[in-house]
């Protein structure tokens, strides 16, 4: 994992894209975890506050507690992890949807 200032400012970004996904639900970072099959619900909190990065073999999992089309799930995260293979696959500038 890329731990530049950039980089962690990303996966700050991606944290608030899944919390905001997570609140939307009304589900704890227990909950969660529990729905995505991670042992601990610390993990949730991890990656929501930028801590962490989602392992990829959890997107769908993930999509799927959030109830969230697994495509556009991806397509999303790819911004904030991956934004130079965004840019190269779409074109433009990675931003954030607004809230």
């Amino acid at each position: 994992m890329v731990t530049t200032p950039e980089a962690k400012a990303l996966r700050v970004e991606a944290g608030k894209y899944l919390k905001e996904l997570r609140k939307s639900l009304k589900l704890n970072q227990k909950e969660l975890a529990d729905k995505v099959g991670i042992e601990f619900f610390t993990f949730v909190s991890q990656v929501e506050i930028g801590a962490a990065q989602m392992p990829p073999g959890l997107l769908k999992k993930w999509a799927d507690a959030l109830k969230i089309d697994h495509k556009e799930f991806a397509t999303e995260l790819l911004k904030y992890y991956q934004p130079e293979y965004f840019e190269m696959i779409f074109g433009g500038k990675a931003r954030r949807k607004p809230s």
